[in-house]
């Protein structure tokens, strides 16, 4: 049972205000060119939440399945979709990534060895993702979905270690 009023209070202008100011000052630290200073590291916005909304059912309610019974945190459902989401937009080139989150996407393969920065694609290399498969595909084949998951695990990972390692 998820008890959320946030979710369905029509009023939440303030919290909207904060929140795009909050979005706009890391926007400005990150173009400051604070973090391109070195080879081993920098800091790339993944806007794919920018213009998020709740999942919502056929008569527009929200979709509370996605949202843990705090209606601040995932569920493993809505763990399992921006993951995805974050994985999949991290594929993009910067000034080219997805400001937004398609729960039905499915992870994309990267086609490079490395995952798109400022820095990187200086030299006229970009990253281009693999084409569609357009075989038969069980979208809810289990050991897939849990392989996807722990690609992103890992990579979250990683990325914590060089951040507090």
């Amino acid at each position: 049972m998820h008890y959320c009023p946030c979710v369905t209070k029509s009023d939440v202008r303030g919290l909207d205000t904060l929140t795009k100011s909050y979005a706009d000052a890391v926007q400005r630290l990150v173009s400051s060119g604070r973090y391109d200073t070195k080879k081993d590291f920098t800091v790339v916005i993944q806007p794919f939440l920018r213009d998020m909304t709740a999942p919502k059912f056929r008569n527009n309610t929200p979709d509370a399945t996605y949202f843990a019974p705090d209606c601040v945190h995932w569920s493993s459902k809505g763990h399992n979709v921006m993951g995805i989401a974050l994985w999949n937009t991290m594929l993009h080139k910067v000034g080219e990534k997805q400001e937004h989150v398609n729960i039905h996407d499915q992870p994309k393969c990267p086609y490079t060895k490395f995952i798109p920065t400022r820095l990187n694609i200086s030299d006229g290399t970009v990253a281009i993702l693999k084409p569609e498969h357009t075989g038969s595909h069980n979208k809810n084949n289990s050991s897939s979905q849990r392989l996807h998951l722990q690609l992103v695990i890992l990579l979250m990972l990683c990325v914590f270690n060089m951040i507090f390692g």
